[in-house]
């Protein structure tokens, strides 16, 4: 059974009741599928996955939660570019530097996240935990406060003046501001 739900502990329930496997497609926690077909592609275009340096910006959420847990598993430098107001799970960032497979760094400092990456990785602004319809249609206080919190781990940015880049995503630009940007040279 594959589950995409918002909350993680639904899948968790599901799984203590079914007789088969449980699968995570998707929860507000984790988006396991997402990450392993992400390193397919990377290891597609950049030739490994072992030992590079992942660069994530933005909010510290289920995606940058799915790359710690990646990093207990596979040696990658790891480094997460976000917001002190949006920090991923303290229990999955203690548990990836415990497991001492990879380097991870978290920072609120978006250059120091990308400064040298092989790949610059980014996900939606609206995460799953948000209660957010469209940002431009219906904007409340807490969206407001989010928006500046990671304001400027905006890949744009680098993307306009940090690097020579590649776009490569399963999405087109306009649908989803997700996918990997290969650093081909930083200035």
């Amino acid at each position: 059974i594959e589950i995409r739900t918002f909350s993680h502990t639904d899948v968790e329930e599901l799984a203590r009741h079914a007789d088969i496997p449980v699968i995570n497609g998707l929860t507000d926690l984790l988006h396991p599928c997402q990450i392993m077909s992400d390193m397919q592609t990377i290891a597609e275009h950049k030739g490994k996955i072992d030992k590079m340096k992942i660069a994530y910006l933005g909010d510290g959420n289920n995606m940058a939660n799915s790359w710690l847990k990646a990093a207990t598993r596979l040696p990658l430098d790891l480094r997460i570019g976000t917001s002190k107001a949006t920090p991923p799970d303290s229990q999955i960032l203690a548990e990836a530097e415990k497991a001492g497979k990879s380097k991870i760094l978290v920072t609120d400092n978006p250059i120091e996240a990308v400064t040298g990456a092989d790949v610059v990785y980014t996900d939606v602004w609206a995460s799953i935990n948000m209660n957010i319809f469209c940002i431009f249609l219906w904007i409340d206080k807490h969206t407001i406060i989010y928006i500046e919190a990671i304001r400027h781990y905006n890949i744009w940015i680098f993307y306009a003046n940090f690097f020579k880049i590649t776009w490569i995503s399963d999405f087109s630009i306009d649908h989803r501001s997700s996918g990997c940007f290969w650093a081909d040279e930083i200035n």
